[in-house]
Parts: structure tokens; C-alpha cells; sequence
């Protein structure tokens, strides 16, 4: 009964995994800088949304007849100029939707084209055929480049919808008089517990790290959105910012400011997951398999990949939720032959 309630559902929650194990045949295009000019267009739309909006409840405040309806509305009008209205309004307009979200959507259309995306069916990845995958996990995201990160096509979903969700959850947790950092803990415990449940591990047995450092990375795309932030060393300016009561794009604004956001911890074979038992030995065989191909394709090495998989633990230095080695093979453990790993690990001790 629970496999034909599943199966029953299935169309429903579709596309929950992707499989950067299984390389292109061919490096892909960058999908970075449409991704950017997309994103930009629906920015400036909900801008100039949002400071229509003021203009037409201030207008309404003028005309009202009472002093209370005109205080409600001019209330109704400082409410547009504050960080969570404009967050919300980008939200509404990209990223509602299950099971993927618009941008995501929107995303697996405009790559659907030559060179921009790499689509496989479930029997052909790392998850294998019918009888060895879980029940619930019939269909992959394709895998897209963006910025020079191979990502599914369900990150983007990812960081624009469960972005938004730590944003919200980190703002409310900021109004009850908690610190930044106390407040991102518990955004970070959202994700977390997703994995855990229906997202993750009681659906598909997979714990996704990579999901996890993708919600972070959009939760830190939208308090940038209206913050002055520090990301991956570095102070990046507001993308907006309120010049004479109106939003605008920041002139300060980084011309990259999107790129900034992806990195290899988005990958599923770099940032690998941690695959519940019924899935976690088929996968690493599989994975093993694709290793000198994959290897080859993302021009790395045992010793570089090890380091790499340390790197990726946090998100440049913060806590995103990666569940820990146990129970965690990587990339560099099963992508490169004994031989390779020897040589790597005599490479890596330091010379006296």
C-alpha cells in the first residue's frame, strides 16, 4: 500500500535529485549570464512594481476622508520601502511552485537547446535501474553550467524557494531579538530537518548536502538583496538600495553580483550526499565506474579533490548544515584508482 501511495504521488514530487557523476560528453555553455540578465529583468519588474504601489496607497492616503484610513494607508506605503516587502514581492513572482518553482522552470526551457543542458534517464545514472533506485525517484533534474558550477537544474529551485523560506525564517527569528548568527542557526535547521523528512532521506534516501549549501547560498542572495554583505571574503554592496523613497538598483551594485553565489558545493559529486544504506553501495559502485571519465572531465586530481571535499564542509567558513564524513563516500575515495590515491596521499605530506 505505502509503494502504490508513493507511485500514486510520484508526478508530484518528481525531479528531487540530479547526478553529476554522469558527465556531459562535452563541457557545457555557460547558462551564468542569461541566468543574470533573467534574474535582473524580474528585480527591475518587482521595483518598479513595488514603487508604483507606494505612489497609488500614498495618493489613496491624500484622498482619504478620515484621519485613520489615511494613517492605515500611508502605514500600508513605508510598508513597501522595508527589505522583507521587496524579498517577498521578488519571491511571489519567481519562485512559487511544486514541483519546480517558476525560475526553475523557466530555467529547464531556456537550456533545453543544444550545448546547455545534459539530460539522462534514472536507469542510465549513478541510481540504476527501477529495481535498484527508490520507488519515488523516477525522473533526474538535467545538468546545466552556470558560472562554471555543473549544478541540476533543481538547484536553481533551490536557492530561490528554500532560499527565501531561511530568509523568512531568519528575519522572524531577528524580530524576537535574536543575533545574526543565532538567527542563521535557525534558518540553517530548516534545511536540515527537510533533508531528514520528506525532502531527503524519508523520500529518496538521500541527505543532500549540496541542497543544503544551495539554500544557503539564496538565503544569502536575499538578505544581500537589501544588506551590504560579507560573501566569500569579500563586502559585496546591496543590490538595492532607496533613493527618494523609491527603490533602485544600487550604482554600487557588483556587475558579478550573481556569480558570486555558485560553487562547487552545489555539485552532488563534489559535494557528495549521504545515501541511506538501500542506496549508498549501488551509488558508489556506479560513481566508481564513471571515475576516470569524471576525473577527466572536471581536469582534477586525487589530491586536489581530498582537499576540496574538506573546503566544501562549510560554506566558505559557515555553518550550512552538512551532515559530517560518517556514512559519506567522496569523490576523491572512489573516482580515482588505489594507485592514484597512493600517490596523492605521498604528495600531500609535507616535506621535511
Amino acid at each position: 500500500m505505502i509503494a502504490l501511495v508513493i507511485l500514486f504521488l510520484s508526478p508530484a514530487i518528481k525531479a528531487l535529485e540530479t547526478d553529476q557523476f554522469t558527465t556531459p560528453p562535452r563541457p557545457l555553455e555557460d547558462f551564468g549570464p542569461a541566468l543574470r540578465a533573467h534574474l535582473v529583468t524580474r528585480i527591475a519588474r518587482t521595483i518598479d512594481a513595488a514603487n508604483a504601489e507606494r505612489q497609488k496607497l500614498l495618493r489613496d492616503a491624500d484622498n482619504a476622508p478620515l484621519g485613520v484610513m489615511r494613517k492605515l494607508l500611508t502605514d500600508r506605503a513605508n510598508e513597501v520601502l522595508t527589505p522583507d516587502y521587496i524579498a517577498e514581492r521578488l519571491y511571489d513572482d519567481i519562485a512559487p511552485g511544486l514541483p519546480e518553482c517558476v525560475i526553475e522552470q523557466w530555467t529547464v526551457q531556456e537550456t533545453a537547446r543544444a550545448g546547455y543542458q545534459f539530460a539522462i534517464k534514472p536507469d542510465d545514472s549513478v541510481y540504476g535501474n527501477f529495481f535498484q533506485r527508490p520507488l519515488t525517484l523516477q525522473e533526474l533534474s538535467p545538468t546545466i553550467n552556470v558560472y562554471g558550477v555543473y549544478i541540476g537544474t533543481d538547484k536553481i529551485g533551490h536557492f530561490f524557494q528554500q532560499g527565501f523560506e531561511y530568509y523568512r525564517g531568519f528575519r522572524d527569528e531577528e524580530k524576537r531579538g535574536l543575533t545574526p548568527e543565532q538567527a542563521t542557526r535557525e534558518a540553517v535547521k530548516i534545511g536540515v530537518w527537510q533533508e531528514h523528512g520528506f525532502y531527503g532521506e524519508t523520500m529518496v534516501g538521500v541527505y543532500s548536502n549540496a541542497d543544503l549549501a544551495t539554500n544557503f547560498a539564496g538565503f544569502q542572495f536575499y538578505l544581500n538583496l537589501t544588506r551590504t554583505m560579507e560573501i566569500r571574503g569579500k563586502v559585496r554592496p546591496a543590490i538595492l538600495v532607496i533613493n527618494n523613497e523609491r527603490w533602485e538598483f544600487n550604482p554600487k551594485m557588483d556587475e558579478q553580483f550573481l556569480s558570486v553565489f555558485f560553487s562547487d558545493h552545489m555539485n552532488e559529486s563534489m559535494n557528495t550526499c549521504r545515501y541511506m544504506w538501500y542506496v549508498r553501495n549501488h551509488v558508489r559502485m556506479s560513481a566508481a565506474q564513471r571515475g576516470s571519465r569524471w576525473a577527466e572531465f572536471y581536469h582534477t586530481t586525487y589530491e586536489q579533490q581530498a582537499r576540496h571535499s574538506r573546503e566544501l564542509l562549510t560554506w566558505f567558513g559557515q555553518d550550512y548544515g552538512h551532515c559530517g564524513m560518517e556514512g559519506v563516500f567522496t569523490a576523491a575515495e572512489v573516482c580515482f584508482t588505489q594507485q592514484a590515491r597512493q600517490q596523492g596521499a605521498i604528495a600531500s605530506i609535507p616535506h621535511q
